[in-house]
C-alpha cells in the first residue's frame, strides 16, 4: 500500500522598508547667542544676525517667538543658499537702558515641514550719557555763624544721575561752562540777629568766600565772614558730567 505524504508550503511576503534620515530639525550656526547694542541705536538698523540650516534641505521660516521679542525687533531672513538661511534682527522700537532691563531675552522660532526650534538670543544693552544730573534736597539754604573757622566743610550739594559708567559721574562748580547742564541758587545768611533770606543777583566776591570740592559737592569756607560788611550771599552752583570745567 503506497503512503502519500503531502507538504504544506507557506509563504509570506516581507517587506523591508529603508528610510532616510529624515525628519530632522532645524539647527543654528552661530558662535555667540548674544549681542551688545547702545540704547540710542536708530530703529529700523540691524543688530543681530545669524544662520540656520535643515539637514534634510527644507525650506525655513523665521518668526517671532514671544511677545517681548515682537515689541523690540523685527525678524526677517535675509538670504538663503542651499540649506544656508541668513537671518536678522531689525530694531523695531526705542531702547532705554536706564528704565528698563539692560539684558533682554529674545526668542526667534524656526520652523522646516515638521519641526519647530526655538533660538535664545541675549541682547545687553549699553548705556549711553543721554540723561541730566538732577539736584536734590532742594531748595538750598542755609546760615553760618560770622565767626565759622576757615576751611569748614559748611554744606554738601547733592545731584543723581541714572546714566552709569562715566555718563553717570557728576563733577560740581560754581562757574558756569559750556558743559554745565543744570544749576540751582544758594542763599547763605550769616548769624548775628534775625535772619531774612533775599533773592538777589549772584554775589561778585562768592569765589573768595567759598570753594567747592568737585567731585564731592562739599563747600567750605575759605574767607571770614563779617555779619556787618555782608550778612548773605547768593550764588549757583552747577554740575555736569563727563566734559571738565
Amino acid at each position: 500500500m503506497a503512503i502519500i505524504t503531502k507538504h504544506l508550503l507557506i509563504s509570506y511576503c516581507l517587506f523591508i522598508s529603508v528610510e532616510s534620515q529624515s525628519n530632522r530639525p532645524p539647527t543654528v550656526n552661530s558662535l555667540n547667542n548674544y549681542f551688545t547694542v547702545f540704547e540710542n541705536a536708530s530703529t529700523g538698523s540691524l543688530i543681530y544676525q545669524f544662520n540656520a540650516t535643515d539637514p534634510d534641505n527644507d525650506v525655513l521660516t523665521f518668526s517671532f517667538g514671544s511677545s517681548d521679542t515682537d515689541s523690540l525687533v523685527n525678524v526677517t531672513q535675509l538670504s538663503s543658499s542651499g540649506n544656508i538661511y541668513t537671518c536678522g534682527l531689525f530694531l523695531k522700537t526705542q531702547l532705554d537702558r536706564d528704565n528698563s532691563p539692560s539684558v533682554r531675552q529674545l526668542h526667534v522660532k524656526i520652523k522646516d515641514l515638521l519641526f519647530e526650534i526655538t533660538y535664545k538670543i541675549f541682547m545687553i544693552i549699553n548705556d549711553v550719557n543721554d540723561n541730566p544730573p538732577t539736584f536734590t534736597g532742594l531748595p538750598y539754604r542755609f546760615s553760618l555763624l560770622e565767626d565759622t573757622a576757615l576751611l569748614t566743610p559748611v554744606f554738601t550739594v547733592s545731584a543723581t544721575d541714572p546714566d552709569t559708567g562715566s555718563g553717570g559721574q557728576i563733577f560740581y562748580s560754581m562757574n558756569a561752562s559750556s558743559s554745565s547742564v543744570f544749576h540751582v541758587p544758594i542763599v547763605v545768611s550769616v548769624e548775628s540777629g534775625p535772619i531774612y533770606f533775599v533773592e538777589m543777583q549772584d554775589d561778585a566776591d562768592y569765589n573768595e568766600t567759598f570753594s567747592l570740592t568737585s567731585n564731592t559737592g562739599i563747600i567750605h569756607l575759605k574767607r571770614k565772614l563779617d555779619y556787618e560788611t555782608k550778612s548773605f550771599y547768593h550764588f549757583k552752583v552747577y554740575s555736569r558730567v563727563c566734559i571738565n570745567f
